[in-house]
């Protein structure tokens, strides 16, 4: 009796294990479909003026690539942004701690001294 009662968790089991695979599988699947890879844009090479493929696009493609692809507007918008704000961060740092610790000038507010 104890023989069969294993087979038959056995046989659950495997019909479990499969059905949960299948269902990891379709759900993989579905993740593709929403999400594909490059999201149809045409490849842009590292120091390449235009995108791959600029001649066969139709005006809304290059329109679209030139402002959303690769290496378009959005992108160097976006290293503009990056480098702007790590160099203000800089800038802020040197004026005010380099600044007055080389005697340069003297801030009207120090750090030690706070006012309430």
């Amino acid at each position: 009796m104890l023989e069969s009662l294993s087979r038959a968790g056995g046989k659950k089991k495997a019909a479990s294990m499969k059905a949960g695979g299948m269902m990891a599988q379709n759900m993989a699947s579905a993740r593709g479909a929403e999400q594909p890879s490059g999201a149809g844009r045409a490849a842009w090479k590292e120091g390449e003026l235009l995108p791959e493929g600029w001649e066969d696009m139709d005006v809304g493609q290059k329109v679209s690539e030139i402002y959303m692809g690769e290496r378009g507007i959005l992108y160097w918008l976006q290293q503009a942004a990056w480098f702007s704000s790590i160099g203000l961060a800089v800038a802020w740092v040197i004026f005010r701690f380099v600044g007055p610790s080389l005697g340069l000038y003297n801030l009207a507010n120090e750090l030690t001294s706070v006012s309430l």
